[in-house]
C-alpha cells in the first residue's frame, strides 16, 4: 500500500487548469500514516486568500516546524501556478538550494486520490514529498 501511494505520488496532474488549482486545492487535509497528523489526531486546513495571492495553512493543534519550532500555522506568498501546481514561498523560509537562493514550494495535486504533495522548484519535475490526503467528508472551500 505504501508503495503504492508513493508511485501515485510521482504522476502530477498536469491536466488540470491553472485556475482550478486555487479552488481544488482549498480544504481540509491530513498525512497518511502519521498519526501525530493525520485527519483524525490534527487536520489542516489550507486556504487561499487576497485574489490567491496567498496561502495559509492552518491546523487543529500546533505542529514542529522545520526549524523546531512550534506553529499552529504557516503562510506563502504566492508566485504563481503552471500546469504543474502552485508555486509559492513560505514566510521567513530560511532554507537555501544549492545555490544558495531561498526555496521555492510547488503544492501539486496527485493523480489517482484527492490530495496533494511537495516539490520544489531547483527538483526534477518527478520528486514530490509529504503525501497528505483530503480528510473524509471535507469539501473544497475556496
Amino acid at each position: 500500500m505504501i508503495r503504492l501511494l508513493c508511485a501515485l505520488l510521482l504522476l502530477a496532474n498536469p491536466a488540470w487548469a491553472e485556475t482550478d488549482f486555487f479552488r481544488s486545492l482549498a480544504g481540509e487535509y491530513g498525512v497518511p500514516f502519521n498519526e501525530t497528523m493525520d485527519c483524525k489526531s490534527n487536520p489542516h486546513r489550507v486556504s487561499f486568500f487576497e485574489n490567491n495571492q496567498r496561502a495559509r495553512f492552518e491546523w487543529q493543534s500546533d505542529i514542529l516546524g522545520y526549524d523546531g519550532a512550534w506553529v499552529s500555522f504557516a503562510e506563502y506568498t504566492v508566485q504563481g501556478s503552471n500546469a504543474v501546481g502552485i508555486i509559492m514561498a513560505l514566510d521567513g523560509e530560511s532554507r537555501l538550494t544549492d545555490a544558495g537562493a531561498p526555496v521555492v514550494w510547488v503544492m501539486r495535486p496527485v493523480q489517482g486520490f484527492d490530495g496533494y504533495c511537495w516539490g520544489r522548484t531547483d527538483w526534477p519535475d518527478a520528486r514530490c514529498i509529504a503525501p497528505h490526503i483530503r480528510c473524509p467528508n471535507a469539501a473544497p472551500t475556496s
